[in-house]
């Protein structure tokens, strides 16, 4: 009997120093190698704290890669020149999840004053800070609700009275966040990396049936701007907040509902899977997946 074969999967170029030893020693390919898919999530070396050999290894994985997928138009457009085969495969969105009525309010969200202006997702540095505190600020009787994971120096987080950090949550529970905020934001900050965002947090928000107020993040506008209200500058980003408040928009709120019914996890992974499969033979020979996101 042969060695399986093995079928790889990676999602970051941080893994290329590992791949390349497993796989290409001394620049040859290991014949145990099937396929090895490189699905382009983000533009990692982009940010400021991405090592100084992020792009080599993006570089890397785009050449030695068979197949090449991005979760972004942006990436897609970014990485066609080097390789006219890349496909995008937008993220999908639990729909039932999160399309539910309004359960029971979470405890920690019952101490935020409604109108609560929120978002769940990493407290990075991909945020805009200035924005939220002007949301805190213009809304001193509501509350800005930041649900996640502070992942950058908390000294530098903005502080007001009316700002509420709730930590990591569970995924599951997030749609009972969700669910209870007034409008949701995407209040990301707009820079060579950010703009190549196409944010799972987006249809979430859509399936819970909430106005969504964004930034002017390329996908966003390219995709959800029926659906979402984009904002160009901060003025005009409380604006939309007031109005999402104060009037809300029920053939906005409905076109995003329908959109994220026919956005599923499942038709994502159908595509990715059959860009990865491609030598479905001896499938009794034991084949092995190694998944990016585990190396």
């Amino acid at each position: 009997v042969g060695k399986p074969k093995i079928y790889c999967i990676v999602d970051s170029p941080f893994a290329w120093p590992l791949l390349s030893k497993l796989f290409f020693p001394a620049g040859e390919r290991a014949s145990q190698l099937a396929t090895l898919h490189y699905d382009v999530i983000d533009d990692f070396p982009a940010f400021a704290w991405a090592p100084n050999w992020a792009r080599e290894g993006d570089l890397a994985l785009s050449v030695r890669a068979d197949t090449i997928t991005t979760g972004t138009y942006e990436l897609w457009i970014q990485h066609r020149e080097r390789r006219p085969d890349v496909e995008y495969v937008p993220c999908g969105v639990d729909f039932h999840a999160f399309n539910q009525p309004a359960g029971q309010e979470p405890k920690d969200l019952t101490a935020c004053p409604n109108p609560r202006i929120g978002y769940f997702g990493s407290i990075s540095d991909r945020l805009d800070y200035d924005l939220i505190t002007k949301l805190a600020d213009e809304f001193p009787n509501g509350s800005v609700v930041l649900v996640g994971p502070v992942r950058m120096n908390e000294a530098l987080l903005p502080r007001r009275p009316n700002i509420y950090y709730l930590g990591l949550k569970p995924h599951n529970e997030l749609p009972r966040y969700a669910q209870h905020f007034t409008v949701a934001l995407i209040p990301f900050l707009v820079n060579e990396a950010t703009s190549k965002l196409n944010p799972v947090k987006t249809l979430e928000y859509l399936a819970a049936g909430i106005p969504v107020v964004s930034t002017a993040i390329p996908d966003v506008q390219r995709f959800f701007s029926h659906a979402v209200h984009v904002a160009q500058n901060h003025e005009e980003f409380i604006q939309m907040v007031h109005d999402a408040i104060d009037n809300t928009d029920i053939e906005r709120i409905r076109n995003g509902v329908e959109l994220a019914r026919s956005s599923s996890w499942q038709l994502m992974a159908n595509r990715i899977a059959s860009r990865v499969l491609t030598d479905q033979s001896s499938p009794s020979a034991g084949h092995a997946i190694i998944t990016g996101s585990s190396l």
